[in-house]
């Protein structure tokens, strides 16, 4: 119920996004690994030549390179998503089992999507609840945690350095 008004509020159809993402994914994967037998059978070809070939002049060796891959841009980057979410959690006093697994899979999502999720106004209950309840691992730490919106805000705003990481954070 929280979940399903959070996505219709952000505007973002989070399993539409991930089945997208994962089928961009996909794509890019057979792009990669047909560039690689391509790669595999011009480079073997070559050697070929080399052998049958006289030896070639150091200039003619340095215009024997070939490039293999460039790098391209990420298809992923939808400029419509939001960068992160940011909840508000200060009227919260509790969080039972139900909830936690509902900021977990809220968390998933909308990381699975690029967006950051923050928590801000957390009472010390809640976090105590969070750190029992095992919401903190090696993917989310306490630095999604903030003392008030507007921190998590000036945060989302300065990114990811060292000065947006000082003083804002519990």
């Amino acid at each position: 119920m929280y979940a399903d008004h959070l996505y219709e509020k952000s505007g973002v159809d989070i399993t539409k996004l991930l089945v997208q993402k994962k089928k961009l994914e996909a794509k890019r994967l057979r792009k990669e690994k047909k560039e690689q037998k391509k790669a595999k059978k011009e480079a073997k070809k070559r050697a070929e030549e080399m052998l049958e070939a006289p030896e070639l002049s150091d200039k003619e060796e340095k215009l024997a390179v070939v490039i293999v891959a460039e790098p391209e841009l990420d298809p992923c980057g939808d400029s419509g998503l939001p960068k992160a979410i940011i909840l508000d959690l200060s009227p919260v006093n509790f969080l039972d089992t139900v909830g936690l697994k509902t900021l977990r899979d809220i968390h998933r999502d909308y990381g699975d999507a690029g967006v950051k999720v923050l928590l801000s106004g957390c009472q010390s209950c809640v976090i105590e609840n969070l750190e029992e309840g095992g919401f903190f691992n090696d993917k989310v730490t306490k630095a999604v945690l903030f003392s008030t919106v507007h921190d998590a805000v000036l945060h989302c705003q300065q990114g990811d350095t060292e000065e947006a990481m000082k003083g804002t954070q519990f």
